[in-house]
């Protein structure tokens, strides 16, 4: 949490997952301070953008074992700003 750090987000949760989670009053609460998912929501939206901005694919570190799976995987596929 933005306020109160990680120890007060674990019991605000742990509280919700107890008393609310699936009752009746499982709804939208106006108290919650929802500005870190805003945080969060704004920073997914700037890699995104970034991302489609790019003329080349993102790619996993050279020896990485994740990148030989990929590169196999995009070989014979035309991807601009590549060399599959």
């Amino acid at each position: 949490m933005v306020d109160g750090g990680e120890e007060r987000g674990r019991a605000e949760l742990a509280a919700y997952t107890e008393e609310r989670y699936h009752q009746v009053d499982d709804e939208l609460d106006e108290s919650w301070d929802l500005s870190g998912a805003v945080q969060d929501l704004e920073l997914f939206f700037r890699v995104g953008r970034a991302i489609a901005g790019e003329s080349s694919w993102p790619n996993w570190s050279e020896g990485s074992e994740f990148r030989a799976v990929r590169d196999e995987m995009m070989r014979g596929r035309v991807v601009a700003g590549s060399a599959y």
